[in-house]
């Protein structure tokens, strides 16, 4: 079952691919846009490959750095079409700053308003592999999945400054990425328990029955969703047998927490929508 809920402070009610809202800090504000570009960084690995969390966040600003530079040449390749290429999205002006495009031009100035997202999946696993055999592991990876997202919203913001064009971070993947990535990790590091073992890596926030509660989930992931400007995704297995009282109950205790889109399932339907 998947839930949008109320639209949350900030964030505009446009939503990208089913799942994320467009921030409300874009270079022009409005309506009429859509997502233009969008790459999915696979934390896991690349928590996997350093084995060590200062030269994770290293090798961290290397891997969105190349990312960017796929977005932007994205951005360029579609530069070049004419408004008559898309004669019903720029033809008919639906798309932010076409309005006033003839039929010969190209569509640049209208794209630039449009969103390019930075898109992770398995912050938990990553997390898991960096901090294997710590002490108080609770704890620690509390602060190394805020410490992660803070600083890849903070670099997507850089970016933004940089280049004065709309990246965002999403807190959401396509699927398939989530089980494509986890195959061939495991060719590269073998089975790892919490990290490759499952068939997907976490996609967005993800809660299983062998992690902490719901007011966990609550108080944490509120915290998370602030450093996605392109959204977010919060999944939950829940427990079988669940009354449908008590799932409204916890519809409601999501949206009191600020949390805009919910996808809830049971163990055996992970992945339907």
């Amino acid at each position: 079952v998947t839930i949008s809920l109320p639209d949350l402070p900030g964030h505009s009610s446009t939503a990208h691919a089913g799942t994320c809202y467009f921030s409300s800090g874009l270079r022009v504000p409005g309506k009429g846009r859509g997502n233009i570009a969008s790459l999915t960084i696979n934390l896991p690995r690349l928590a996997l490959s350093t084995e060590n969390e200062e030269l994770f966040f290293v090798e961290l600003d290397r891997l969105m750095r190349l990312a960017v530079r796929q977005l932007l040449h994205r951005f360029e390749v579609l530069s070049v079409l004419k408004c008559r290429d898309l004669p019903f999205v720029m033809g008919k002006g639906l798309y932010l700053g076409s309005e006033n495009l003839a039929a010969e031009e190209n569509i640049k100035s209208s794209l630039l308003n449009g969103l390019m997202t930075l898109c992770f999946c398995g912050l938990r696993e990553a997390v898991r592999a960096l901090t294997k055999g710590q002490d108080g592991y609770k704890e620690n990876a509390k602060r190394l999945q805020l410490r992660i997202l803070a600083h890849m919203g903070k670099r997507v913001k850089e970016f933004n400054e940089e280049y004065d064009l709309n990246f965002a971070l999403c807190g959401a993947a396509e699927e398939t990425k989530t089980k494509r990535f986890v195959q061939l990790d495991r060719q590269n590091f073998g089975l790892i328990e919490g990290v490759t073992e499952r068939e997907y890596y976490s996609n967005g926030f993800m809660l299983f029955q062998e992690d902490e509660g719901l007011a966990y989930k609550l108080e944490w992931e509120k915290e998370l969703h602030r450093c996605c400007t392109a959204g977010f995704s919060s999944r939950t297995v829940l427990s079988p047998g669940l009354e449908a009282g008590g799932v409204m109950d916890f519809i409601k205790k999501i949206g009191a927490a600020g949390i805009g889109f919910l996808h809830l399932s049971s163990g055996t339907d992970l992945f339907v929508q």
